[in-house]
């Protein structure tokens, strides 16, 4: 498992965000992405950063390419 860091809160609130601005639940995105609602809850407080396989699930139904992801969370650098 891999625990939060400072900037973690800051990917979390992004990612919530994002899925408000989509209009989805944190269950209809759990449905979308086969990634757990207390999973993403746990993300979006900032107490737990995704895998690069959580990334690549919640991507398309929050409206992002994986790469744009990928970039904002510093896997690739622009």
């Amino acid at each position: 498992m891999v625990t939060a860091l400072k900037g973690d809160k800051d990917l979390g609130m992004m990612l919530k965000r994002q899925r408000l601005l989509a209009g989805l639940t944190l269950r209809q995105l759990g449905a979308y992405s086969g990634v757990s609602p207390s999973q993403m809850s746990r993300i979006e407080r900032g107490e737990y950063f995704p895998s690069v396989r959580v990334l690549r699930k919640i991507a398309q139904p929050l409206g992002f390419s994986e790469g744009e992801l990928f970039v904002f969370v510093g896997y690739f650098l622009t």
